[in-house]
């Protein structure tokens, strides 16, 4: 298995605009993460990424990152977003369209505090799951999420 020793010059500096958004060196992680998920040919688990980082960041380093409470994922998304955008050809008719979908998936197992449970509608079957809204800017056949938000449910004190 191939395993990088050091970050690729293009990429650090391409990132280096991020680094006041973390703490000690989680920079340096979330470029590893970013580099080892773009080339990562199988299920991307946090273990299997950590296989490619150098040795010195660790599968621990990797879940310490993802679970930091300080740094907003949001604020990346809309920056990720932002330089796809930059890069992407500009539409052919020069309109860009802004596409809400819902995701609501069927679950099984323990239930989740905010899950939705029910029904849709009297013919539909009765669901539980997460209900998710991403909104994506799309022009042509590109599409780029751009956020995304939990639906709670009516009942939750929130």
């Amino acid at each position: 298995m191939l395993q990088f020793t050091c970050l690729p010059r293009p990429i650090a500096d391409w990132l280096h605009v991020l680094r006041p958004m973390f703490r000690h060196r989680h920079h340096l992680v979330f470029c590893w993460l970013i580099v080892c998920q773009a080339i990562y040919q199988d299920k991307a688990t946090i273990k299997g990424l950590a296989r490619l980082t150098p040795r010195h960041i660790a599968e621990w380093h990797l879940r310490r990152l993802l679970t930091a409470t300080y740094w907003h994922a949001r604020i990346l998304w809309w920056w990720f977003a932002d330089q796809a955008s930059a890069v992407l050809p500009p539409p052919d008719d020069g309109v860009c369209s802004l596409v809400v979908d819902s995701t609501l998936k069927s679950q099984t197992g323990q239930q989740h505090p905010l899950a939705k449970k029910g029904r849709l509608n009297e013919y539909a079957p009765y669901i539980f799951g997460l209900h998710i809204v991403v909104v994506m800017l799309q022009w042509g056949n590109d599409r780029i999420p751009i956020d995304c938000e939990l639906v709670r449910r009516k009942d939750h004190p929130k």
